[in-house]
């Protein structure tokens, strides 16, 4: 019996480098990257609050994304996707500091008295384990992908976690 837990790999796009998170995408897959469940969202509002670069590098990679009117919004059905997948999965990012954890932070306070204990731990990070210099959407193969989409993101950088797990080569980080 395989007691390996799934992955949930989910990636977030911010207002600014310390902005509010107002996208978000999420693969949920086995340990050899087929995907078991995913999602993805974009708020109007933060959107709307984006600095220039974010206009001009995120937000065009965004137009087919599904849509909230508020970052509030946003975070509750992260949180509730969240919940339905974290007790089968270990919870990973790509470079999680500091959008990825801000945005964790903001949704733990946007419900602080029932959320508190609920966020993951530990939370992974998978730039601990493959090169951060490397373009993730070129080595995961898959030439479907668009580099800031935030579910496109989280689908590469989960091919590459599946490759690592599994022993396949590819460009570790040197420790």
């Amino acid at each position: 019996m395989n007691n390996k837990k799934n992955i949930f790999v989910f990636d977030v796009e911010s207002t600014s480098l310390y902005g509010t998170g107002f996208a978000v995408g999420v693969i949920v897959s086995d340990r050899d990257c087929c995907e078991i469940d995913s999602f993805e969202l974009l708020s109007k509002e933060g959107a709307s609050k984006a600095n220039d670069w974010v206009k001009e590098n995120i937000i065009p990679h965004l137009k087919d994304m599904p849509t909230c009117d508020t970052d509030r919004e946003l975070r509750d059905a992260f949180y509730n996707f969240y919940l339905k997948h974290k007790d089968t999965c270990e919870i990973w990012s790509d470079c999680n500091f500091p959008v990825e954890t801000n945005f964790l932070n903001e949704v733990v306070n946007d419900d602080l008295k029932n959320r508190e204990w609920m966020m993951p731990y530990p939370l992974k990070d998978i730039s601990t384990l493959i090169d951060i210099n490397i373009d993730r959407i070129k080595e995961s193969g898959n030439n479907e992908l668009i580099k800031h989409n935030p579910l496109d993101d989280s689908i590469a950088s989960c091919i590459l976690l599946s490759k690592y797990l599994n022993g396949t080569e590819i460009k570790l980080k040197d420790l």
